[in-house]
């Protein structure tokens, strides 16, 4: 395997990526030219996550002037990429030949039926979208893939204790299924914008899940099931989570009073192991209903654990944002936002 050396100097990194390419190519005896290398070594370069958007725009209208007909689905992994590549398909001189729709899980679920309609005559449907589509949807029409290789997914730093949605880059498996999406009922396409060398350093599976969210819901669950020691226990799973954020959910459940300091549940943590929610969202149940404010609590606790009810719609992003702030009123809440849509339906 080549190794990549870790450069602060970004003409220093592209001369060894390129370096690299060259004597990757020479090992396999795959021949391509210095320029390709070159190319592929700029795509690859980058530590950054990056898209490559001219690119994308490019094989759409090369697909387009070939005058093979079918759809073209392009992954992206989040909002402001999907506005970027319309942006630009937008102004590119094809643009009226292009019927674009976006797919992304905030969007209306009428704008997103639409993706499975017919384009109108003469134009070619183009459907811009997150891993939304990568197993869950079939768009019988899609002929053509664009697979930019990255994804938003869910990560959690237990310093900080902040979940987060990072762009990252796909797992061989993800790649695998969004190929997959093209060519369901006909032959198709499916191009990877990355490189050979760069798939060999793409892991084979998404990171478990155990890796990369919370704890103190198993922890609830290990004390109720009396399983031993939480951090005992999770030392035999097939892949153990670091001690790092086994101890913030150890201390964070002893301090909202679920656990004593001997990791014994007490009377609050066997009612909040029940509940099907975070322990700090169930925690908020139980004093809205000791409080008798139980209504306005459990659709905040709801809107806690689920996507948000407000939509994009569309090129009206800013009149959403405005009616947002209209319904939190003075007090800047998001959660008396919800509460207040929530009333209004």
């Amino acid at each position: 395997d080549i190794e990549r050396p870790a450069l602060k100097n970004p003409a220093e990194r592209l001369k060894e990526m390129s370096k690299a390419y060259k004597q990757w190519s020479t090992e396999t005896g795959i021949k391509y030219s210095d320029r390709t290398l070159g190319v592929v070594s700029q795509i690859d370069c980058d530590d950054v996550v990056c898209i490559q958007y001219d690119l994308i725009v490019e094989l759409c209208a090369y697909w387009t002037n070939s005058q093979t007909a079918g759809a073209i689905l392009i992954f992206v992994p989040g909002w402001g990429e999907i506005k970027a590549v319309m942006n630009r398909l937008q102004q590119h001189h094809l643009a009226q030949y292009w019927t674009v729709y976006p797919l992304h899980s905030q969007v209306a679920s009428q704008e997103q039926q639409r993706v499975f309609l017919a384009p109108p005559h003469g134009t070619r449907k183009i459907i811009i979208s997150t891993n939304i589509a990568e197993s869950s949807v079939t768009i019988g029409d899609v002929v053509f893939v664009i697979d930019t290789g990255v994804k938003k997914e869910k990560t959690y730093d237990p310093s900080t204790n902040m979940p987060c949605l990072d762009a990252c880059l796909v797992a061989k498996a993800n790649a695998l299924q969004r190929k997959g999406r093209a060519g369901r009922c006909q032959h198709g396409v499916c191009v990877h914008l990355f490189s050979r060398l760069k798939w060999q350093e793409l892991d084979d599976y998404q990171q478990p899940e155990i890796l990369r969210t919370p704890l103190e819901e198993l922890c609830l669950q290990i004390k109720m099931l009396n399983l031993g020691g939480i951090a005992e226990f999770l030392k035999h799973a097939m892949h153990p989570p670091p001690k790092a954020s086994v101890d913030y959910a150890v201390n964070l459940l002893q301090d909202i009073q679920a656990m004593d300091n001997e990791q014994y549940l007490t009377h609050l943590g066997r009612l909040l192991a029940s509940l099907p929610v975070h322990p700090l969202v169930g925690k908020i149940l139980v004093y809205g209903a000791l409080f008798r404010v139980i209504e306005p609590v459990a659709v905040i606790a709801a809107s806690l654990t689920t996507k948000s009810a407000f939509i994009l719609p569309g090129d009206r992003r800013s009149d959403a944002d405005l009616d947002r702030r209209f319904l939190g009123q003075e007090r800047q809440s998001d959660h008396y936002a919800q509460w207040q849509a929530y009333r209004g339906w």
